[in-house]
C-alpha cells in the first residue's frame, strides 16, 4: 500500500542519491528503447560489435547510432554511441554526432544516415 503524501518521510540527501544509484544501477545490461535492431558483424572485435555491447553494459543513460543495413546495397555499417551522459536526450544527440563524424570522415554517400537505433 503506498503512503500518503502527508505520510511520506521528509525529503533526504541520502535517500535521494541511493535512489539515483539505484536508478543507474537498473541500466546496466539493459538493451533500452529499441527503434530498430542493429546489423552487428558476427566479428567480436568489429568496432560497432564492441560499441553496442558497451552500449548494453552501461549503467548510466547511453544510446548506440547507425546506418541502417541493407542486404541489397550496404557492404557495411558504420556506427556511433555515447555511453552515461547526463541524460538519454544528451546520449542520443552526442552518438548522432559520433556517427555522423565516422561517416564524413570516410566521405561515405551511400548508405543511409545515421539514426538512433537503441538509447536509454
Amino acid at each position: 500500500m503506498a503512503a500518503r503524501p502527508s505520510e511520506q518521510a521528509p525529503f533526504s540527501l541520502q535517500n535521494f542519491l541511493q535512489n539515483l544509484q539505484d536508478t543507474i544501477e537498473s541500466l546496466a545490461g539493459s538493451k533500452g528503447e529499441t527503434r530498430f535492431y542493429p546489423y552487428l558483424p558476427k566479428n567480436p572485435k568489429d568496432p560497432c560489435t564492441m560499441a553496442y555491447k558497451a552500449y548494453v553494459a552501461a549503467g548510466g543513460h547511453s544510446a548506440y547510432a547507425s546506418t541502417p543495413y541493407s542486404r541489397v546495397r550496404s557492404l557495411y555499417i558504420i556506427c556511433g554511441s555515447r555511453l552515461n551522459a547526463p541524460s538519454q536526450q544528451a546520449a542520443e544527440e552526442l552518438a548522432l554526432k559520433s556517427c555522423q563524424a565516422t561517416r564524413n570522415s570516410y566521405k561515405v554517400t551511400t548508405g543511409g544516415g545515421c539514426e538512433i537505433a537503441a538509447s536509454k
